[in-house]
């Protein structure tokens, strides 16, 4: 069983998203501190507070380079939601009383930015602001990340969210609202990114997570094997 830590920075409930991971078969616990999150097999960052919000509290919390050196070791990491858009260099927030984007910077795993979904598509139809609700979320044509191995191309997941990922080669799948977003991300085939809310998607976000417990299996007993050394 896979021990999970469920970064808690002080913002969010995470009790639906705990329930689903204790029921996908993980031994699951939230938390903030530095030792037990990258002691853990695996690490889920998740929430719906805004960008700047977020990197400020695990800041705050001196949650960063641990963090970020977990993901540098490969060790399996789950970004859920903001938790995704974190993994990059730049979130674009629009703020009150300011000209213009505010740019905060991320925990720069990867380059790009994550501006707004636009209210208006290229026909000039309306489109109300958060994304709520099921939509379709299709494969990448090149799409060879492991998480969705048990996903069927064109399953429907819950979405919530007004901002997105920046694309690159790293997408491994897309969804449709008043533009093509990126859904899932696939960084090294340890450190991921979804789009969409799992705890809240039924049996499909089920699967994920599943599928993200296994790659955090694996990865447990190949540390085992390599601190055995061979032969042993």
């Amino acid at each position: 069983m896979a021990l999970v830590a469920l970064v808690d920075y002080g913002l969010e409930d995470l009790e639906l998203l705990e329930t689903a991971l204790g029921e996908a078969g993980a031994e699951v616990f939230p938390s903030s501190d530095p030792d037990a999150i990258t002691g853990a097999d695996g690490i889920v960052l998740a929430g719906k507070a805004a960008f700047a919000d977020a990197i400020s509290a695990i800041r705050e919390m001196g949650l960063e380079q641990h963090l970020k050196a977990s993901i540098v070791a490969k060790k399996p990491f789950l970004g859920v939601n903001v938790g995704m858009h974190l993994l990059f260099s730049v979130g674009r927030e629009i703020t009150p009383g300011q000209l213009g984007d505010h740019v905060v910077d991320g925990l720069g795993m990867r380059p790009g930015s994550c501006p707004p979904l636009p209210d208006a598509d290229a026909y000039g139809f309306e489109f109300d602001l958060p994304h709520t609700g099921f939509a379709a979320v299709s494969k990448d044509a090149r799409c060879r990340t492991t998480l969705l191995d048990d996903v069927e191309d064109g399953t429907e997941f819950y979405f919530d969210h007004t901002f997105v990922s920046p694309t690159g080669p790293w997408v491994q799948a897309w969804c449709k609202y008043s533009t093509v977003f990126p859904a899932v991300v696939d960084l090294d085939r340890t450190c991921f990114g979804v789009q969409f809310q799992p705890e809240l998607s039924g049996d499909a976000g089920m699967a994920v997570l599943r599928r993200f417990l296994a790659i955090c299996e694996a990865a447990e007993e190949s540390e085992l094997v390599f601190a055995q050394g061979p032969g042993l």
